[in-house]
């Protein structure tokens, strides 16, 4: 029998099988896939956020704040896993304490680690989209959406869940080509008929999805 990919640190899908054909609930995604109902905002109006000082309740507002500043602080175009491990949010401004003021580098973190959790668990039971958005099936956007507002109150701080949104097209892209593409090769691989033992684990924390097509080429 094959297994699921295991991501790091997780052993909770270790026994799972690998890519069966996938069986889809009355919500429209996959099974074991938990599609929350849709959070509701945490203000009423723009009008109230504004008065608790939030400064980005529209998309628009934090991009003519990008525009305004664009060139006056390099710090906002440096953001990386060192800067989060400090604390420091020099990147993602427009997610605000509910209070206002922009969220701390580790609340940003964790919702980065978050997201990719949730793109792993679609992604073992059904194929993710190469794109965030533009290629993506809705019912896919609405279980990132929904989950990650039901998960982080910060993010329903805003018009139509833009700032989840948001975080995650800053990621998915380097996401996807370092873990997406790597479960939709193998997914793909196995339903054409796989070659590997009985007994192997594939295992993406060794095969990049390079290695992997070099491994293929060797077999064939």
């Amino acid at each position: 029998m094959f297994h699921s990919p295991v991501p790091p640190g997780d052993t909770a899908y270790a026994a799972t099988p690998a890519y069966p054909p996938t069986p889809f609930s009355a919500q429209g995604v996959p099974l074991g896939i938990n599609l929350p109902p849709p959070p509701p905002p945490i203000f009423a109006s723009a009008q109230e956020a504004r008065k608790r000082g939030i400064q980005f309740w529209t998309k628009r507002e934090w991009l003519n704040h990008r525009r305004e500043k664009k060139g006056a602080d390099d710090r906002e175009r440096k953001q990386g896993p060192g800067a989060l491990s400090r604390g420091e949010n020099n990147l993602n401004h427009y997610i605000e304490e509910l209070d206002g003021g922009p969220v701390d580098g580790t609340r940003v973190g964790e919702m980065k680690l978050y997201a990719r959790s949730l793109w792993w668990s679609w992604g073992i039971r059904a194929e993710v989209p190469s794109q965030f958005r533009k290629n993506a099936d809705i019912k896919f956007m609405e279980y990132y959406d929904y989950s990650m507002a039901d998960k982080f109150v910060e993010l329903r701080a805003c018009e139509g869940y833009w700032k989840g949104v948001e975080l995650g097209a800053s990621i998915y892209s380097k996401w996807y080509n370092e873990t997406g593409k790597a479960l939709v090769q193998e997914r793909r691989a196995q339903e054409k008929g796989p070659k590997r033992g009985a007994d192997e684990v594939f295992d993406i924390r060794k095969l990049g999805a390079k290695k992997q097509r070099r491994e293929r080429e060797r077999e064939s």
